[in-house]
């Protein structure tokens, strides 16, 4: 998935986005994964905004993912996989410089 695709996708039935910046609990990810994948499966994306146009704030949220991936396995019996995405903050020139963003999505089923 790219980050053009997450940036137009509707949130609802597949998609949940939260800004999520420094931190993000633990139980409204339960809540959260055990609702997506009651539903059938979905994503929730971490570090962009819900309200269009999106924008990419990155996030410190979960920051030991694959801990919090088995977590969410080991509690709840469902499939889950994510996908840190790293890009520079700012752009200058052809070139990338400044902080790095780091956002994720996590896909549940």
């Amino acid at each position: 998935m790219t980050i053009e695709e997450i940036l137009t996708a509707k949130e609802g039935e597949d998609f949940e986005f939260k800004t999520a910046g420094n931190r993000f609990s633990y139980t409204e990810l339960q809540k959260y994964a055990s609702a997506i994948s009651n539903e059938g499966g979905g994503k929730v994306v971490f570090g962009v905004t819900d309200m269009r146009p999106r924008q990419v704030n990155g996030s410190k949220a979960l920051d030991q993912p694959g801990r919090t991936r088995k977590g969410l396995i080991d509690s709840l019996r469902i499939t889950v996989d994510f996908e840190v995405f790293i890009e520079a903050a700012k752009k200058h020139s052809d070139f990338f410089c400044g902080d790095l963003i780091y956002y994720a999505a996590w896909r549940i089923r």
